[in-house]
């Protein structure tokens, strides 16, 4: 699993330039977002378990966590985009991966 060391590689937009990859490396670079995204969302998650007696505190690292767990259910969507239509789907659902409220919709879809 690649570690993010800085935050210009867990994101900062980073993923607004799928859209102009070949398809192989839109792949390769999902591939290796996803692992960043899952550890992200289990940091989230258990320091929101841990704070037991806080439970505002708790409930917005919760929401964090869920919210991470969207952006993984989007770009497994784009993953399973039948080859001939991604190009044209990839740029919308990059747009929900960065917004807020297609995350809380991803969620409860």
């Amino acid at each position: 699993m690649p570690e993010a060391q800085k935050s210009s590689d867990i994101g900062m937009k980073r993923g607004r330039t799928l859209a102009n990859l070949p398809a192989s490396a839109q792949l390769d670079l999902i591939a290796e977002g996803l692992p960043i995204l899952m550890k992200s969302a289990g940091d989230l998650l258990a320091a929101a378990r841990s704070l037991e007696g806080h439970p505002r505190s708790a409930s917005i690292l919760l929401g964090h966590s869920l919210e991470e767990v969207a952006k993984i259910l989007v770009l497994m969507d784009i993953v399973r985009c039948p080859p001939k239509i991604r190009p044209s789907r990839v740029g919308p659902m990059m747009q929900w991966f960065y917004d807020h409220l297609a995350r809380l919709l991803y969620l409860d879809a």
